[in-house]
């Protein structure tokens, strides 16, 4: 059996919806009321029995009732239609004037969704020279002393000169830390796209919202974006020398802005209840690499303070960010033998605490 009344029921999700319900019922109880009362059927009784003296009695006592409500009935219903009428119009007014901004945001949602999540794909010129950069800023032998970090002017110098200019051993130690960083984005992109295959479509080397946008080495984009968020990610090799806490500084603060312009949606876990909303849709995985030109140590306290550094540029670096960056940290063997379940468990638990650093070293 159908709901009669289905569409006059109390809505107490907004105030205004509540007195624009209250409304809506008086309205019908100016109809409903004075009908129930009209339509009730007369007593009636076999002549000659008991009751029937008392059915008489009932009989004068419904006709005074009837004279009553149809005297009463015309003030009655135009009282009811009023106030019902009255508080109808307030709260559909102040209700309408809540849902165009309640539809300006969901707009402006849309917008973002079909607008700010569109990219370009970046030329190859501009994708091989953010390669070179990051090669040279990568190279720990150009460190200076203690300050750990050559110059602007000179990894520029040496990213602008020609590799046939440059002393062999500086030329191979480019070229390596070049394949290696391209070898570890390979990968990433292998695995996302096993990982997100169902949800996300993985695109390489794009802009975001204008040409002169920075570069985001890959960004998974959701194929349903009420049920999924899209997130980007930035893969840098570094090492455990004293810079590379300024380099993952560097990183992290680079990726938050070239990810500015993607849209934030719901991160789908294994929980009852509604899912959460991504805190960070950036994210940077740090390869820790495995070559050993006198930086690394062999002491469990050297480790354990090389993670305490990389800890706290991500807690310290995210203490400012609006949009939080999650970073990944793994060493290069780990990294050679990991699983894309494993790597996707690690992009959902980074999104939602972007705030911790997931290292694994």
């Amino acid at each position: 059996m159908s709901d009669v009344f289905g569409p006059v029921k109390l809505d107490f999700s907004s105030f205004y919806k509540f007195v624009s319900s209250i409304g809506l019922l008086l309205l019908a109880a100016a109809v409903a009321l004075p009908w129930f009362a009209l339509r009730a059927t007369a007593p009636n009784a076999p002549a000659g029995t008991e009751a029937s003296s008392n059915v008489d009695l009932a009989l004068d006592a419904r006709a005074q009732q009837f004279l009553f409500i149809v005297s009463v009935y015309p003030w009655l219903s135009g009282v009811l239609f009023v106030l019902g009428s009255v508080l109808t119009g307030y709260g559909l007014f102040a209700w309408r004037s809540r849902q165009k901004k309640q539809d300006a945001d969901e707009d402006e949602t849309y917008r973002q969704r079909a607008e700010l999540g569109q990219s370009s794909k970046a030329s190859s010129e501009d994708r091989e020279e953010k390669l070179d950069q990051e090669a040279v800023e990568g190279d720990t032998s150009r460190d200076k002393g203690s300050a750990g970090l050559a110059g602007d002017g000179e990894r520029k110098k040496v990213v602008s000169e020609p590799l046939e200019r440059l002393d062999t051993a500086t030329r191979d130690r480019y070229r390596v830390r070049r394949e290696l960083i391209t070898r570890a984005e390979e990968r990433v992109e292998k695995l996302l796209g096993a990982a997100f295959i169902d949800t996300h479509q993985i695109e390489t080397g794009v802009r975001l919202s204008g040409p002169r946008s920075p570069i985001l080495d890959l960004v998974a984009r959701a194929k349903d974006g009420d049920r999924w968020t899209s997130f980007a990610i930035e893969v840098r090799v570094v090492d455990r020398s004293p810079s590379t806490a300024p380099r993952l500084r560097d990183a992290m603060l680079a990726v938050a802005i070239a990810a500015r312009d993607v849209p934030e949606g719901q991160v789908q876990v294994q929980r009852v209840g509604r899912p959460p909303i991504a805190k960070s849709v950036s994210i940077c995985l740090v390869v820790v690499s495995d070559e050993d030109r006198g930086i690394r140590q062999s002491t469990q306290v050297a480790s354990l303070s090389f993670k305490d550094r990389l800890s706290a540029t991500v807690e310290v670096v995210n203490a400012v960010l609006l949009r939080k960056t999650g970073v990944i940290c793994i060493s290069q063997s780990e990294f050679e033998k990991t699983s894309a379940a494993w790597l996707q468990e690690k992009i959902l638990e980074v999104m939602q605490r972007p705030e911790l650093a997931m290292i694994r070293l």
